[in-house]
């Protein structure tokens, strides 16, 4: 799986690639947030807007991505989203954790800043 920071405009995000045990790990945690009756649109504009989750090519996932941001996990199998309450951001928190080496330590510190919830 591959983690996308969605964060820049007019550049590229980083991104970074969760080992198995890592998307294991994740899978587990997501397995575990509740649903919500509501889906509320992805946050947009300019700043952090979450990160992208996405199955590598040579993962056979029924699914296109899943967008974790501010308390909501919204999911996209083709035309259908679902979105689920990742209330105390325990998800995003571990999420984001993954990404630190890749990162870099002062850009890491930077961007938990940004996530207000964090």
């Amino acid at each position: 799986m591959q983690v996308e920071l969605d964060i820049f405009s007019g550049r590229r995000n980083p991104s970074w690639d969760l080992h198995p045990g890592q998307a294991d790990e994740f899978l587990r945690l997501l397995r575990q947030l509740p649903a919500t009756e509501t889906v509320e649109p992805i946050p947009d504009g300019l700043g952090y807007r979450g990160m992208i989750v996405r199955p590598s090519r040579d993962e056979k996932r029924d699914l296109d991505e899943i967008v974790v941001c501010r308390g909501r996990v919204t999911i996209r199998r083709g035309d259908e989203i679902h979105q689920l309450i990742d209330e105390d951001d325990s998800l995003e928190r571990w999420l984001i954790g993954t990404g630190r080496e890749t990162l870099g330590e002062d850009f890491f510190r930077e961007v938990l800043n940004l996530i207000p919830r964090i």
